[in-house]
């Protein structure tokens, strides 16, 4: 039976990643962000075989749009990638999705933020492979401050706390940032989805951008670390599907 599944995540979360490696199995069509605000996010060829041309119309009839282009894709399995923000921009997105299947996404938080803080320094927000980018630049160190990173964790606080009601709520799959390096959970992931793909199989067209310990991320860790101890930030992670990895 066909199955359609959205991948929740956050900025810096490794999403891409994911979607990519869903997307190279045979019996599934990952996108990305479908309900983006500035575009849809789909290749050309197939968003011109569509009705809807314009994110207002998207917008107006999101369902429709869904359908659509679930009828113009050929593989089994159909899923795109969402941020929380598009369930508040897209009047009645998420009672649409309710019954799909939710893939969460997370990643430990103060990866995510070093991750912010780089990719907005170097305007560098993805690797696809084959592009070459000077490593020095891809790894260069950020600063913490305490204001960037209260101003963070008070929205991504907000995205964990939705990754745990979403996952007690629907069907869903949780993983974390690091799993998607892990066959176990990969193969769980497609047996969720109702795959038959292997796990094996499975390729990104993304390569991972910072690539150094995450202490040597930081221009004053030990600084940031005291700050993380007398203030409690983040509350807990969600809990993922596959345990012990």
């Amino acid at each position: 039976m066909p199955n359609q599944f959205v991948i929740l995540a956050y900025p810096r979360t490794g999403s891409y990643n994911l979607m990519s490696l869903l997307d190279s199995c045979e019996d599934i069509a990952c996108y990305g962000e479908l309900f983006k605000v500035t575009r849809i996010e789909i290749p050309k060829f197939r968003l011109n075989k569509l009705p809807f041309k314009t994110t207002e119309e998207r917008d107006a009839n999101p369902k429709r749009f869904l359908t659509a282009l679930s009828r113009q894709t050929p593989r089994k399995h159909f899923g795109f990638k969402l941020f929380q923000s598009h369930l508040a921009n897209v009047a009645h997105l998420e009672d649409i999705l309710r019954d799909w299947k939710w893939v969460i996404l997370f990643r430990d938080p103060i990866e995510t933020y070093a991750s912010m803080l780089r990719a907005h320094n170097t305007n560098i927000w993805t690797k696809p492979t084959g592009r070459e980018i000077d490593d020095a630049v891809l790894n260069q160190p950020v600063r913490f401050t305490p204001e960037s990173l209260s101003n963070f964790a008070a929205v991504y606080s907000i995205y964990l706390r939705r990754c745990r009601d979403t996952a007690a709520a629907s069907p869903s799959f949780t993983l974390a940032y690091d799993q998607m390096n892990d066959r176990t959970t990969m193969s769980a992931l497609l047996d969720f989805l109702g795959s038959e793909s292997s796990a094996e199989s499975m390729q990104s067209t993304y390569q991972k951008q910072f690539t150094r310990p995450l202490q040597e991320g930081f221009e004053n860790w030990e600084e940031m670390q005291a700050y993380l101890a007398a203030n409690d930030l983040f509350g807990p992670t969600p809990e993922t599907t596959i345990k012990g990895i």
